[in-house]
């Protein structure tokens, strides 16, 4: 073997331990930016699957009210009511912005205040 090859060897060595590192820096910092976005969204969805299942109740329920003319179905649409718009609100706080790099969709929620 000669000098050159043992330089390229070397220089191919080194390449490869800077590039490795390199690599695991980008994907520990995409890590913890990944975990970040993940720890703001949980609670916002399952704010919104909450939402969806007091739509789908009090959807039912106007239902059951207008086949029946039972007034109990009547009340558990009111109750689902109330509590949508909190559920609403609720969501919109969690969507304020805090810095995190998020879509900002809080036009449709704030259409969905007014109709709460």
């Amino acid at each position: 073997m000669g000098f050159r090859f043992v330089v390229v060897f070397v220089g191919f060595l080194v390449t490869l331990v800077v590039m490795a590192a390199c690599g695991g820096i980008a994907m520990f910092a995409v890590s913890g930016a990944h975990s970040r976005v993940h720890e703001r969204l949980t609670p916002i969805d399952h704010a919104h699957g909450r939402m969806l299942q007091m739509m789908s109740a009090a959807q039912s329920s106007l239902r059951g009210y207008e086949l029946t003319e039972n007034s109990e179905f009547l009340d558990s649409y009111l109750d689902n009511q109330e509590n949508y718009a909190a559920i609403v609100d609720e969501v919109i706080e969690l969507m304020k912005d805090d810095g995190t790099p998020l879509p900002s969709p809080t036009a449709g929620l704030n259409a969905a205040q007014k109709i709460a």
